[in-house]
Parts: structure tokens; C-alpha cells; sequence
């Protein structure tokens, strides 16, 4: 039986990934406006504030890196107006600066009356959650970070805990993974074959102590991955054990602690090329998640996934990219800029100019290609979201609504990419995206007035 307060049930309304670098309340644009009346209408508006707010002090941290990002000071002022009281800050773009960034993001949003979490001066600091009181009751985030970068080779930027006269390290709540590709016998032997006669089976040696990682007359180390011999080629990953352990520790540590609890989770995978599908791990994590306690799981990274409805709860296993405005960033480090080949006087704008550029001639490449159909369909869609809107009736989920979103399209950079409700036959198209992927997972998901509504039998 629920307490008093519990039974009056509460509404929470998520969005994906938010980079902003316009003040909202200045943009004429009823679709943008109305997004943010579904999280405004809600006791809990959630995003992942994935363009750190700048700290003049801190200095760039990755030194391989295609952008930076930043948020001003003033986008508290404008998350507050939109009806933005919780973020995640466990993404791989909290992590561009140095220690004192997190820390000045923490003041500013605490300063604003906005909960967060993910992300702190330690590993147990950014495990652990943050906590919004409402009138319906208390609602306690846990937020994570599986955003690999370029494939596996730049690990997430988690934090470390503190140990002997060693300080700890800032960072995210990290939730590593493994991945191994499975190749048929032929293809297994012409590849290790192939590794062998370019010497990269070398690379492995330095970790070959570790049991997990030895090489086996059934798998080989390839460029940090592992080969493994079986029948049937495909991918799979699954969570390091240890980072699932934790998190699912204070997952259930913290269910005791609040009335309703949000997992907040930020990847960039999908089932290989399936775009809608949820990579294995982040099932695996979902379901963890649940079992422990949490009442919602809300994904969030560059594609739509489904929605599932697990014993009684909600997982939405990506709910997309909801405003990426990098290119209208003010500041960048001097390598960002070599990165593109541009010298020393470049401006902000160079840089924009000159990463577009490399994008298209990278798409105008694949076009010709076998993959060509690939980067186009997952070009189309990137972008591609939704905000939504979970409502409960005391322990019972009573509703849940897709709203879809799509980027503006504006030859202006700083109106560029602001998120724009999705009306006609392009709201039917993101929902019909949505209810697709749902499908497999065994949801229903109807198109009704321009929203998404999830069949809740």
C-alpha cells in the first residue's frame, strides 16, 4: 500500500540530450514552445544536459576529439523556464573539461533549484542520486554513461574513488561493456590470419595477464575486441560486471529513499546496424535496473529505440537526440581546430564551416558504396525523438505518451537543431519509427492526434 503522497500518483516527462545555445524564451516557434508545455505539465521534467556549462577556468581534456561543447551560465535560467527541475550529467561530453567544470555545473544547477546526477568528484560521488521533492513526493535519479568514443578505444570518462594517500578522480558514473563479434569458422581463420601477418596480434601482449583477455585457439584480441569462432556472425555485448554490481547497488540502496526513482542512461549503440534495436548490454542494464527497483528507465543517445513495459514498468530504451546545437558552440580548444586543419586565427565559425564540410564529403563518399543505404538510413534517423510523458497512479503506470520531435532546420546556426514538435505526416512517420521499434519488444504504440500513446494491456 503506498503512502498518503504516493497515492496521489505523479507525472514525469523526459527528453533526450540537450545541447543549447539559445535562450528559449527568445525563439518564436509554437512547435519548440509546445515541447516544452509537455514538460511544464509535468511534476518532473528530465533532460541530459550533454554541453557542460562553462567554466572560464577549466581546460580542454581530450586531445583526440571532433567538438567540444559548452552551455553559457545562463541555461539554467532558461531549463527553469522550460520546466527543467532534474538533469543527467552522466554523458561523454561532461567529461570535455577539467575536474572544476563538473563541480561548476553542480553550483550553478543547485543554485537554479535543479536535481542532478551522474557525475561528481569521485566514482561513489557520481554513482550516487539525486533527489527532487515534489509535491507528489520525493523522486530520486540514478544517471549513467556508456558512451564509448570512436568504437572502444576511448573508455568512458568515469570517476575514481579515492584510495590510500591517492585523491580520487572526477568524472561520470560509468557503466563499461564488452563486445565480442562471432565469425564463422572461415571467416575466423582469415581474419586471425590477416591479424597475424600485420603484427597486431602483438598489441594484446601487454594485457595478456588478464585472464578475461587471453587469447584462445576459439578467440583472438582484435584492436581491443574480441574474435570469437561460432556459427553465426553478429555482435554481442554485455555490462563489465563490476560497474552493473555497483549500480544496481545504489539502485536498490536508493529505492528505500524516495517515493519514485528514474534511471537515467546514455549510450550511442544499437544492435549492430539495426538502428531501432537496443544493443544487448543496455537490455541487460534495463532489466538490472528494474529488478532493483527503478520505476522508469529513460535511454537516451543518437536513434530511436523501442519501448518495452517490464513487470509493470517503463523502459524506454532511447528516446533520441533531442537539440544538438554544437555548431553554434563559442569555444573550442586549439587541437580541436588542427583537427580539421584549420590554423591558429581560426574563428568558431571556421570550425563549424570546416566539420560540416568534412561531413558531407564523408556522406557523398558512402553514397556510391555498398553502405551507402546504411548512412542514409541512419541519417534519417538521427534526430529523430520524443519527449515523454509517464504518468502513475499511485505504484501503476496509468499513461504514457510519445510527443514526437524533430530538429529545426535553419540556415542560422544558433536556431539550427532546437527541438520542434513534429506535426502532419512527419509526426507519423517519428511515431510509426517508435511503434516499429516497440514492436519486437512485444508494445503496442497508436498514432492518435499527432502523439504516440503506449497500449498499456
Amino acid at each position: 500500500m503506498g503512502s498518503p503522497v504516493r497515492d496521489r500518483g505523479i507525472t514525469i516527462a523526459a527528453a533526450g540530450s540537450a545541447m543549447f545555445q539559445t535562450r528559449l524564451r527568445t525563439v518564436q516557434d509554437p512547435g519548440l514552445h509546445s515541447l516544452f508545455d509537455v514538460l511544464r505539465s509535468a511534476d518532473v521534467g528530465l533532460l541530459n544536459l550533454e554541453a557542460p556549462i562553462r567554466d572560464v577556468d577549466a581546460h580542454p581534456v581530450k586531445q583526440v576529439y571532433t567538438s567540444y561543447v559548452t552551455s553559457e551560465p545562463w541555461v539554467t535560467e532558461e531549463l527553469t523556464w522550460g520546466g527543467v527541475n532534474m538533469v543527467s550529467l552522466a554523458n561523454n561530453h561532461m567529461s570535455d573539461w577539467s575536474a572544476s567544470s563538473i563541480a561548476t555545473n553542480q553550483r550553478l544547477l543547485d543554485e537554479a533549484g535543479i536535481a542532478w546526477a551522474g557525475a561528481g568528484r569521485t566514482l561513489a560521488a557520481a554513482r550516487a542520486p539525486g533527489y527532487l521533492d515534489t509535491p507528489q513526493g520525493r523522486v530520486g535519479l540514478i544517471a549513467v554513461d556508456s558512451s564509448y568514443e570512436y568504437g572502444q578505444y576511448y573508455q568512458v570518462q568515469m570517476g575514481a574513488d579515492p584510495h590510500g594517500d591517492v585523491p580520487g578522480r572526477p568524472g561520470t558514473s560509468g557503466l563499461r561493456w564488452d563486445t565480442t563479434y562471432v565469425l564463422d569458422p572461415e571467416r575466423f581463420d582469415r581474419l586471425r590470419e590477416a591479424h597475424r601477418a600485420l603484427g597486431l596480434h602483438r598489441e594484446g601482449m601487454e594485457i595478456t595477464h588478464l585472464a578475461e583477455r587471453r587469447p584462445t585457439p576459439d578467440s583472438f584480441l582484435f584492436r581491443g575486441v574480441t574474435i570469437l569462432r561460432g556459427r553465426t556472425p553478429g555482435v554481442r555485448t554485455a555490462c563489465r560486471p563490476v560497474d552493473l554490481d555497483q549500480v544496481v547497488r545504489w539502485i536498490r540502496g536508493t529505492r528505500s529513499q524516495v517515493d519514485y526513482l528514474v534511471v537515467s542512461h546514455h549510450n550511442h549503440q544499437a544492435a549492430g546496424t539495426e538502428w531501432e534495436l537496443p544493443a544487448d548490454f543496455t537490455r541487460e542494464f534495463a532489466h538490472a535496473a528494474v529488478d532493483a527497483g527503478a520505476d522508469v528507465y529513460i535511454g537516451h543517445g543518437y536513434t530511436p529505440k523501442g519501448v518495452e513495459l517490464y513487470r509493470g514498468k517503463v523502459i524506454c530504451y532511447d528516446i533520441g537526440d533531442w537539440s544538438t546545437q554544437d555548431a553554434a558552440a563559442r569555444w573550442h580548444p586549439a587541437d580541436a581546430y588542427e583537427r580539421w586543419g584549420l590554423d591558429p586565427g581560426a574563428t568558431p565559425g571556421d570550425f563549424a564551416t570546416a566539420r560540416e564540410r568534412a561531413r558531407a564529403e564523408a556522406r557523398d563518399a558512402f553514397a556510391g558504396t555498398e553502405f551507402g543505404d546504411q548512412v542514409k538510413a541512419y541519417s534519417a534517423a538521427v534526430g529523430q525523438s520524443a519527449v515523454v510523458r509517464i504518468t502513475f497512479d499511485e505504484d501503476r503506470v496509468s499513461g504514457v505518451e510519445l510527443h514526437p520531435s524533430l530538429p529545426r532546420a535553419d540556415a542560422r546556426r544558433h536556431l539550427r537543431n532546437l527541438p520542434t514538435r513534429a506535426v502532419g505526416e512527419a509526426a507519423e512517420r517519428v511515431v510509426g519509427r517508435f511503434a516499429a521499434a516497440s514492436a519486437p519488444l512485444g508494445t503496442k504504440i497508436d498514432h492518435r492526434d499527432g502523439v504516440g500513446h503506449v497500449v498499456l494491456h
